[in-house]
């Protein structure tokens, strides 16, 4: 809904939020905003989180999201993380086609934190 959203993204996520059984983007600002909205909740459900449609349709829409506007090269987001612990938030955003850069204080939290990602 927000005016200054590329319309380039909104057209790609119509199309990939098709894909998706329930999350029907339909035709106004508000409807694309339900089925995003809808999108990020059925994802984070375990049963859906390794699916294949759900990770690609996920990994376009932050490619979308992250497209430059000039037609420059892609560079994807970067996810900071200083306090990692276990590294699941870097892990999450390394799924999903981001960069992350994570770290811990605890030491132990670090070893984990290697042998997860």
């Amino acid at each position: 809904c927000d005016p200054l959203c590329p319309l380039a993204f909104k057209a790609e996520a119509r199309n990939r939020l098709r894909e998706i059984g329930g999350c029907n983007p339909g035709t106004t600002d508000a409807d694309l905003r339900r089925a995003l909205l809808r999108f990020i909740a059925n994802f984070s459900n375990w049963d859906n989180c390794a699916q294949r449609t759900y990770l690609e349709v996920s990994r376009a829409l932050v490619r979308a999201a992250h497209a430059s506007e000039e037609g420059g090269p892609y560079e994807p987001p970067l996810v900071l993380d200083p306090f990692s612990g276990g590294g699941s938030i870097p892990l999450e955003a390394l799924r999903i086609g981001c960069e992350a850069f994570a770290s811990d204080l605890n030491p132990v939290a670090c070893l984990i934190l290697k042998a997860v990602l």
